[in-house]
């Protein structure tokens, strides 16, 4: 290559660069959405464990499945022993779930009119 080819290759290579950067859009993302505080029935077990689980069981049975303990806020499981000796528990919590947040306005076309036409 002569340097007459270099000079007038190296803007071009600059151009082609510049062209492949992406431009920046706004992100959309997901939301966390929460209802009011539910409790579920209180369960008893001879067990903690099984009294917690059954606790947890009768929460998401009201809740219904799009919510999920796991997202639930202000949460929590609390147990007592009865005079029986068994445990009897309680869950409460915001039931919560994620939902997608659709974008502002309509989506712009990526790819030009035809001729003549606007994008």
């Amino acid at each position: 290559m002569s340097r007459r080819q270099i000079r007038l290759a190296a803007p071009l290579a600059i151009l082609v660069a510049l062209a492949c950067i992406p431009v920046g859009s706004p992100a959309h993302g997901a939301v966390k959405l929460c209802a009011g505080v539910i409790e579920g029935d209180g369960r008893e077990a001879a067990a903690e464990p099984e009294a917690r689980k059954a606790a947890l069981e009768s929460w998401q049975a009201k809740v219904g499945p799009d919510f999920t303990w796991q997202l639930a806020t202000n949460k929590a499981i609390t147990c007592l022993k009865t005079p029986t000796g068994k445990f009897l528990c309680k869950a409460a919590g915001h039931p919560c779930s994620l939902r997608q947040v659709p974008p502002e306005g309509p989506l712009k076309r990526l790819m030009p009119g035809a001729p003549g036409q606007g994008i």
